[in-house]
This record gives C-alpha cells, sequence and structure tokens, in this order.
C-alpha cells in the first residue's frame, strides 16, 4: 500500500482511571489517613487522546478496557470524537487502575492491569499494515512485539514508559528496538535498559535508528543516527501538574509529523503542546492545532539549540 494513502497512526496503550490519595506520610506498615483523594481519566493512551482530538491529530487509540470501571471514560472519549474502533471492552473484568499514593515528596503507585495484563489484539480486525506509524506504548510486550513483527511497511515507535521496569525482559527489549524505526525513552528508562540489557547507551544509539529521549526541564535529544539535535524546554511559572506530559509531548510530535515536519521540529511542537499541557488538569486541555502552530511560528528558533 502506498505510504500516502495509508491511515497515520495506530496508539497502543492504557485507558487508566487514575486515582490519587495524598496522605501525610507513607508508612511502612500499618495503616495512615487520607488527606484527600481524586479520581481522573489518564494512562497513556487516555492522555493522548485526549490531547491529540484537540489538535486534530488522525490517529486510533489500541487497548483494551472494562465497561464496569470505564463506561463514563468511553463516554468521554466518544464525545471528544475518539474512534473506539480499536478498544477491546470486556464485561468479566476491572480496570486497568492505577493508585498514586503520595506524601507531597514521594510517591507510590499500585497497578491495576486488568484487561491490559494478558494479550488482547488477536480479538482485533484491523489491519496494522494499513498504518503509517504504529506506536508502541504500554501493555501487555509479546502482544504487542507480535503485531509489530507482522506489520509491513509502517514506521513502528517503541515507547515501553515505565513499564520497562517490570514487564520486559532483556531480550524482548533488544527485539523491539531492533525492529523499530523510532524509540521513545525518558533518562531513566534509558538508563533502566542499559541496566536490564548490560547494552551501553553508544551501542544502543550505533543501531542506527532514531531515538526521542525526553529529559524533563533539560529539554528533548533526537538522535537520528549520527546526528544530535538538542530542543529546549518551555518556561512555565503555572504549573497544575506534569502528570501525562510526556503523553501531550507526543501528541505534539505526532502533529509535527503529519505535517510532513522533520523529527526535531516536531520534537519543538511536542515541547509546546507538553508545556501548555501542565497548566491543567490533562483532561482539560483545549488548546488547538492553530493555537499550537502559532506559538511554533514564533518560538521556533529559540528552542532548537
Amino acid at each position: 500500500m502506498d505510504r500516502m494513502k495509508k491511515r497515520f497512526l495506530a496508539f497502543f496503550g492504557h485507558f487508566n482511571i487514575d486515582v490519587t490519595m495524598r496522605v501525610p506520610f507513607l508508612p511502612s506498615n500499618g495503616s495512615v489517613n487520607v488527606i484527600s483523594e481524586n479520581e481522573s481519566f489518564g494512562g497513556t493512551a487516555g492522555n493522548f487522546s485526549i490531547v491529540a482530538s484537540h489538535l486534530g491529530i488522525p490517529f486510533i487509540p489500541v487497548s483494551a478496557v472494562s465497561r464496569r470501571s470505564h463506561s463514563e471514560f468511553l463516554q468521554f472519549l466518544k464525545e471528544l470524537k475518539v474512534d473506539l474502533t480499536d478498544i477491546v471492552v470486556r464485561e468479566d473484568s476491572f480496570g486497568p487502575v492505577c493508585y498514586s499514593v503520595s506524601d507531597g515528596n514521594e510517591q507510590v503507585y499500585y497497578v491495576n492491569q486488568g484487561p491490559m495484563g494478558i494479550p488482547f489484539t488477536s480479538e482485533l480486525n484491523d489491519d496494522w499494515s494499513s498504518f503509517q506509524y504504529l506506536h508502541f506504548g504500554t501493555g501487555p510486550p509479546e502482544d504487542y512485539l507480535d503485531v509489530l513483527e507482522n506489520s509491513q511497511g509502517s514506521i513502528k515507535v517503541f515507547d515501553p514508559g515505565q513499564e520497562i521496569s517490570y514487564r520486559y525482559t532483556d531480550k524482548i527489549i533488544m527485539d523491539f528496538i531492533k525492529s523499530s524505526d523510532i524509540t521513545f525513552l525518558n533518562s531513566h528508562e534509558l538508563e533502566k535498559i542499559v541496566s536490564i540489557t548490560g547494552v551501553e547507551m553508544d551501542e544502543l544509539f550505533s543501531l542506527g535508528k532514531v531515538f526521542i529521549i525526553t529529559k524533563g526541564i533539560e529539554g528533548v535529544e533526537v538522535r537520528n543516527g549520527d546526528q544530535l539535535t538538542k530542543v529546549r524546554s518551555r518556561k512555565v511559572l503555572d504549573i497544575y501538574d506534569t502528570l501525562g506530559a510526556g503523553d501531550a509531548f507526543r501528541a505534539g510530535f505526532y502533529m509535527g509529523l503529519n505535517e510532513n515536519l522533520d523529527y526535531a521540529d516536531a520534537a519543538v511542537i511536542g515541547n509546546i503542546v507538553a508545556s501548555e499541557a501542565i497548566k491543567r488538569p490533562i483532561p482539560k486541555f483545549d488548546l488547538t492545532h492553530d493555537d499550537i502552530t502559532e506559538i511554533f511560528e514564533n518560538e521556533k528558533d529559540d528552542l532548537i539549540l
């Protein structure tokens, strides 16, 4: 299939119900009072879908959820006009749910994977080779690797997120990196891959693929073969919460790719979107494609080092 006729993006990842609890301290045992509790829509695919839908990016999320826990989330996505064709909805389970407990300085996370704890893509009838980009985020690694290895002609993107620490073996990590065209990692995830695989960073980068390394306030590194481009982060004074910033970055990145920008310029747009997203809860993100384009045109030259 001609790439120009392909659908743009299939984004694999979680739609989480995020339950956050604030406590006076994190106990090593026993119990502690909860000061405050909040429930919101999130997850890698959830945050991405919310932001990408406002930016007008053509995409389909790929995921699995329980109707019992996610009926309101699914309705919210319908209102955003997100295509739910490739979301498996279970009637006999619960989740995925992420419970976050914080004392204001440190956090502990408990994840109920629910339907995302087992393979699910075989239940979908989509032709993965019909997409220009296949983005493999959080979810069952063996399931995603099977899709990656059996789809032809698409640009494959590996983006394991925090799950690199507990759902991936050294072999699966290297299979993904070697078979992918683009790898997304933050600094911690990159160090974790080096620890798990025993492969040094320079050797990973020598594979000749594209690496997008997000580094928080230090910006982003775009490694395309031997070429390294650094992108500044934007200063944000009125931060609401950085949770979901990485997913917002990815939405901006794909906005750039959808307009045929190079990886460096796409990373600039990613940083712009992320910096705007952290000013409000992700479900309340409402900037448009035109809003982001205007910022990009005004600030691009200042953001690429």
